[in-house]
């Protein structure tokens, strides 16, 4: 397959190139090299970078690396997470390590005010119950799915009980 001559059109469209990789084109010509793979019955795609940042020989490569994690029974997606959760300087599985990595992403774009709520309601409610909680099986999107289910739990007037 000739990805060079891969042009764009008006909607995104992938062309697969064998072994769960795949290019991914977008309208306005930017092409990502995408890999295919089935976790636990469920698909997912991992970004491996651009075509220009990556050849389709070094596309490869990391697709062979990442299907070798998968026959190892680890799903590639989470070892990425936990690969940058270790640049940052996250240590452990807990709750507060993962929910800390996730304040870095989530907050983007929101304000300072949106931001100091936010941190005060985990410190305040949340890392006092689960914040030590450590778990091999912990993930930054379990941690997400708690904060959410908090972020939408009623709090009502002092007169009444709070509701969590």
């Amino acid at each position: 397959m000739q990805i060079r001559s891969l042009k764009p059109s008006g909607k995104t469209y992938r062309k697969g190139c064998g072994r769960g990789l795949n290019i991914l084109v977008h309208p306005n010509g930017t092409k990502y090299w995408i890999y295919r793979y089935k976790f636990n019955n469920k698909e997912n795609n991992l970004s491996l970078g651009t075509y220009e940042e990556l050849s389709f020989l070094q596309a490869q490569k990391e697709a062979i690396n990442l299907k070798q994690q998968l026959k190892s029974g680890l799903n590639p997606s989470t070892e990425r997470k936990v690969l940058a959760n270790k640049h940052i300087g996250i240590q452990g599985n807990t709750f507060k390590a993962v929910a800390l990595g996730m304040i870095e992403t989530h907050f983007v774009g929101k304000t300072e005010a949106y931001q100091q709520k936010s941190v005060r309601y985990l410190e305040i409610y949340v890392y006092g119950w689960i914040g030590s909680l450590q778990s091999p099986l912990l993930s930054q999107r379990m941690s997400w799915t708690a904060w959410s289910v908090f972020k939408s739990s009623t709090r009502v007037t002092p007169s009444k009980k709070y509701e969590y």
